[in-house]
């Protein structure tokens, strides 16, 4: 992140001149009055969101980009491995399912139906 000083006669000035340089968004870090006038510490907003990126997926603030990537990567390998578990289980749910009701279909197939009498 990159720091600008900039320093005026007066404080409106500092940041007339902090604006016109980093744009309205620009983040102020301090201000301090000295003997020639007014010292105004900034930052671009831009520097700042780059230095306080939110991590994706849960990982740590303290992770470097790179340690975030990788751990992205992970995440994304191990939820495509949880789909696929998942889909497998389905399957052998559905298999299972269809071996239990042959037996009861067949059954069902092999009794004679019982005729009632009509009245």
């Amino acid at each position: 992140m990159k720091l600008k000083k900039f320093t005026a006669a007066t404080t409106r000035e500092a940041l007339q001149k902090l604006r016109a340089e980093l744009g309205e968004d620009a983040i102020i870090l301090s201000t301090k009055q000295t003997a020639g006038g007014t010292e105004v510490l900034a930052a671009s907003s831009h520097d700042l969101d780059a230095v306080t990126e939110k991590p994706a997926n849960g990982a740590p603030p303290s992770w470097t980009r790179s340690d975030r990537e990788r751990h992205a990567a992970q995440s994304s390998a191990a939820d495509k491995v949880a789909a696929q578990v998942a889909a497998q289980v389905a399957a052998q749910r559905e298999q299972a399912s269809a071996m239990v009701a042959r037996p009861v279909q067949h059954a069902l197939a092999s009794q004679p139906v019982a005729q009632q009498a009509a009245p």
